[in-house]
């Protein structure tokens, strides 16, 4: 069980993107949160997000909003993310 995924948009074999459109279509993978990691500017990537379905967009380099952004879509399973 997960309480969220976390994928970078650009994989090796298929995009995060593709990886997030195929676990929103499967029965039980897509009530889990989907956050996106990426290099790219917000404004590039945060209309073909929306379309897909993922809850969240990070850029990589961004740990703090990394974590706040998982204190977000894991909150409304009322579980945190702490960082140490």
């Amino acid at each position: 069980l997960f309480s969220a995924i976390i994928t970078d948009i650009h994989m090796p074999v298929m995009s995060g993107i593709e990886f997030t459109n195929i676990c929103k279509k499967d029965p039980a993978l897509k009530h889990i949160p989907i956050i996106i990691l990426s290099s790219h500017s917000k404004e590039e990537t945060l209309r073909t997000l929306g379309e897909v379905g993922s809850e969240e967009y990070v850029l990589k380099t961004n740990h703090t909003e990394l974590l706040t952004a998982l204190n977000r879509v894991v909150g409304k399973n009322k579980i945190g993310v702490h960082h140490g």
